[in-house]
């Protein structure tokens, strides 16, 4: 696609990127979907793909470009810490289901939360 066909849809580059985010955000989505609807997989090996979940588009993002760039594009940085930061209530009662169960042992789930959003954000700057 030319330049300026992308540029007949978007005014200027950070409605683009915002778009780009939202896609990527929402393949992630789409792929928890069906993790939650397979019946074939228990509880816990839910919570485990689930967590694991990432889009194979993802390996092509520059993840210290995006925060390298949160100055200059400040709402393509907010809209990303938006998506890792929300959405967890269908992870959460996984947890707390198993945890109900006796499976896993209980644990604070915001910390859990922390835990995992800020593996997630080191691993984007460590793997490119």
């Amino acid at each position: 696609m030319s330049k300026k066909t992308i540029y007949a849809l978007f005014d200027d580059k950070e409605p683009l990127f915002i778009e780009t985010v939202n896609y990527c955000f929402e393949m992630s989505k789409l792929s928890e979907i069906q993790i939650l609807e397979d019946e074939s997989l228990g509880t816990l090996e839910k919570i485990k793909r689930i967590l694991i979940v990432l889009p194979e588009s993802y390996i092509h993002i520059d993840w210290r470009k995006v925060y390298a760039g949160k100055d200059k594009f400040p709402a393509v940085y907010g809209e990303i810490k938006a998506r890792i930061e929300t959405d967890w209530h269908k992870t959460i009662e996984l947890i707390e289901q198993r945890i109900e169960e006796g499976v896993i042992k209980p644990i604070s789930i915001p910390v859990l939360k922390a835990i995992v959003q800020a593996t997630f954000e080191q691993f984007w700057i460590v793997l490119n």
